[in-house]
């Protein structure tokens, strides 16, 4: 049977360029939620972003994320693309944009041309009980997009492919030294009911708290978000929460005209009654279980009035 490959694509466009930077990366199962598919799982993080990596389904995995060496062909790919991109900015080369096409394959050291030309011998690849050693091949296939390039930058683009640091880390003889880490005492404290259940990654954020009303700094509003440590998430979407407060019809919850702009709002109440009243003619009591969104598409002012004999307690 023909040995299994994995393909992987990378292009860029025309975009800005981060500096190089150290990133610690974290891998940790996710919970088993779905069955036996989501056991291997793994939910990567680094610095800020976040991606999931799986098996697919014919190795008994769920697919549910990009596999360990579709991730490898992935870094040489995007490393090759940024460095020609860097290396065209430099030289002024009127490059548009690149795609970078990658095959990995394992094939006996026999049938490797390239091998020869790498200095790779059956010497060096021998291993106990294995009299045909195989190699790992990785085929790059590289697309130059820009109609004004010349044959000298194309074949200078090629030559300096083989210069992105992700391709010189392949070819070279790494060493990888592997620790047993004892959990920290806050992961270890977090749940000990489930210390035995695999780690997951998650975000932890703290709501910041403001006034409902300038005339009422006892009634806090938290915000969830937006936040800074959630950059996936838009500045114009906002998760706020009121309450608990026991308030009365002599002391209810009010919030005066205010406008909104090209943006929408979605209110659920816990418990209690409160109306919502806006400059479109809208007039409703939202009570408990129900759900009031208001969109304001060029402008929209509306307000919440709580005096109308109910008692409230939490308002999201």
């Amino acid at each position: 049977p023909a040995a299994p490959r994995s393909l992987a694509r990378v292009c860029f466009a025309a975009s800005a360029t981060h500096p190089h930077h150290k990133l610690s990366v974290l891998v940790g199962t996710e919970k088993d939620e779905g069955g036996a598919s989501d056991r291997f799982r793994n939910r990567i993080k680094a610095g800020r972003h976040t991606l999931l990596a799986d098996e697919p389904e014919n190795l008994g995995g769920g697919d549910a994320g990009i596999s360990p060496y579709d991730l490898l062909l992935s870094a040489l790919g995007a490393c090759t693309s940024m460095t020609l991109r860097m290396y065209a900015e430099r030289k002024k080369m009127p490059l548009e944009g690149v795609c970078v096409e990658l095959e990995h394959k394992k094939i006996y050291l026999k049938d490797c041309e390239e091998c020869v030309s790498a200095g790779i011998t059956a010497e060096a690849k021998a291993t106990k009980g294995k009299k045909e050693p195989k190699v790992d091949v990785i085929e790059r296939s590289i697309t130059l997009h820009g109609d004004a390039l010349t044959e000298k930058d194309r074949a200078n683009l090629l030559r300096i492919a083989d210069m992105c640091p992700v391709h010189r880390t392949l070819e070279a003889k790494s060493v990888i030294t592997t620790v047993l880490k004892e959990k920290s005492d806050e992961a270890s404290s977090s749940s000990s009911s489930s210390s035995s259940s695999p780690a997951t990654l998650l975000t932890y954020l703290t709501a910041k708290s403001h006034a409902l009303t300038p005339d009422r700094p006892d009634f806090k509003v938290r915000r969830l978000i937006p936040v800074i440590a959630m950059r996936t998430v838009g500045p114009f979407v906002f998760v706020d929460h009121f309450g608990p407060v026991d308030v009365g019809a002599s002391d209810s919850i009010d919030v005066g005209p205010h406008p909104h702009i090209g943006i929408s709002t979605l209110t659920y109440l816990l418990s209690g009654a409160i109306v919502h009243r806006d400059s479109t003619g809208a007039d409703s009591t939202i009570l408990p279980g129900e759900v009031n969104w208001m969109t304001a598409g060029r402008g929209v002012v509306h307000r919440y009035d709580g005096s109308i004999g109910h008692s409230g307690k939490g308002l999201f």
